[in-house]
């Protein structure tokens, strides 16, 4: 078995509430969906969502990442 596919889907959602915090006031989750499948149809899936100001990764670094880390599995055995 080996991983033949891999998708990332980036997201915002709206918060119903503010989230207030010490390092601001949220009004949204943005994040990353991540599906892999492989060459006989099993799926998973996974979520990266950082907060910002908590740690250090962010949004905007997450995908590029996503997509590496997804490249380099890609052919792998997930096992």
């Amino acid at each position: 078995m080996k991983l033949a596919r891999a998708r990332i889907t980036p997201y915002r959602l709206p918060l119903l509430n503010p989230l207030e915090t010490a390092h601001g006031v949220f009004q949204q989750r943005q994040g990353c969906l991540l599906e892999v499948e492989t060459d006989s149809g099993l799926l998973g899936h996974g979520d990266a969502c950082p907060f910002p100001g908590f740690r250090m990764e962010t949004t905007e670094v997450l995908i590029p990442s996503l997509e590496v880390l997804a490249e380099a599995l890609l052919g792998s055995d997930p096992r």
